[in-house]
């Protein structure tokens, strides 16, 4: 996207936010009115509000602002000209190495703390395969999980993830540029931590665990940390490709901690778990030297 001298068109980002909550809060009420979050077939809805933010683009870039879509959300030709296509690349690589490596340091955090006891012969994990006649080593459990995590992340992950970063990192993130970088990335983590609320309070990610209120500002810091080298890689690739499918590798490793449970433990999701407090202190190191290093470099998405 073109560099270009402007204010914050609030009235388009309020829109933004109207449509984006207003069906995903919709979706929520059929779902915990009705299945509930344990139904098997709770993932539906659930993958179906990630498409809000997109929708919410397609709105108000016909309704509102009158921009063309593609290079609104950060799809523009712009991001793929003069071999542009590189950084994309190298970006998703990059984002792949730092979610298994933050995921990975917080597993670390939360055993040095004594917040995770865990089970490197993975027990727990492993006697489903073991009963049925598949005794694989936890070496190869690991290798295979993160193997198969980098190839949901380009693929079924990516697309769904994709619903919600035209929104956060594509659309909301160039509307606020204006604000400059530390207030976009927080507001933009603030916004999308709340629109995970009511899923959120309900138990979703940290199950019962803590009070839903405060699940909700826990997360929500998750969301500033996270969104914050999410941000990063839109800005240094110029394409919301790499936040999408960053998001994607998170959403597909996020709950390997699980797979270390001892039986008969319980896995603390608040303080062993990479969306818990090791993973929003590690992404947030991690955001801040992104952006340190970057200083001075002039990124658009």
């Amino acid at each position: 996207m073109n560099t270009v001298t402007r204010a914050v068109n609030w009235r388009a980002v309020g829109f933004f936010v109207l449509i984006s909550f207003g069906l995903a809060y919709a979706l929520d009420a059929v779902l915990l009115s009705t299945l509930g979050l344990a139904h098997p077939l709770a993932i539906v809805p659930i993958s179906l509000r990630m498409f809000t933010p997109l929708i919410a683009t397609v709105i108000v870039c016909r309704f509102i602002t009158f921009e063309k879509w593609t290079g609104a959300v950060g799809l523009g030709r712009e991001s793929f000209a003069n071999g542009q296509w590189k950084k994309i690349v190298s970006s998703v690589f990059i984002g792949f190495v730092l979610v298994v490596g933050v995921i990975a340091a917080s597993i670390a955090l939360a055993i040095a703390a004594g917040w995770l006891n865990p089970d490197w012969e993975m027990t727990q994990t492993r006697a489903p395969l073991i009963e049925a006649g598949a005794d694989i080593s936890p070496t190869v459990l690991i290798v295979m999980t993160v193997i198969q995590a980098f190839i949901a992340g380009i693929t079924i992950n990516a697309l769904v993830a994709f619903g919600e970063e035209a929104g956060w990192r594509g659309w909301l993130q160039n509307a606020l540029e204006p604000l400059g970088r530390l207030s976009q990335v927080l507001l933009i983590g603030v916004i999308w931590g709340l629109w995970h609320a009511p899923l959120i309070a309900a138990g979703y990610n940290f199950s019962d665990q803590i009070p839903g209120a405060v699940a909700v500002l826990l997360f929500t810091a998750f969301c500033i940390a996270f969104g914050a080298v999410l941000s990063w890689l839109s800005l240094r690739s110029k394409s919301v490709l790499p936040a999408a499918i960053g998001h994607a590798f998170f959403n597909a490793l996020a709950g390997f901690p699980a797979m270390l449970v001892a039986t008969g433990d319980t896995w603390d999701r608040v303080l062993a778990a990479p969306m818990g407090v090791p993973g929003i202190a590690i992404f947030a190191v991690v955001a801040v030297v992104l952006f340190l290093s970057s200083r001075g470099v002039k990124q658009k998405v």
